[in-house]
């Protein structure tokens, strides 16, 4: 099984005052991610970067994982691991 992740993106400024979460629309944050996960879980997964084509400063990023929404607003790395272990341990 492959675990398809999409991270839609619309605008670095949704970053509360503190910078919680991952600023998604770096393209260096982009590929050390993307570079750590392939690492760590080779070919069960691929990931795509989307930038939205409607930006909503209320709103951060997406998370979308097998076609299905699982986070909306700022998450950062540890989350989207969290996330990608419990998917690929129940298989969903």
């Amino acid at each position: 099984m492959v675990l398809q992740i999409k991270i839609i993106d619309g605008d670095c400024n949704t970053l509360c005052q503190i910078k919680c979460g991952t600023n998604w629309s770096s393209p260096d944050i982009r590929t050390q991610v993307t570079k750590e996960l392939k690492e760590r879980y080779r070919n069960r997964i691929k990931i795509e970067y989307t930038k939205a084509a409607v930006h909503d400063s209320e709103k951060g990023p997406i998370l979308i994982m097998n076609g299905q929404i699982r986070l909306t607003g700022q998450f950062d790395k540890l989350q989207l691991i969290e996330i990608i272990e419990t998917d690929l341990e129940l298989g969903t």
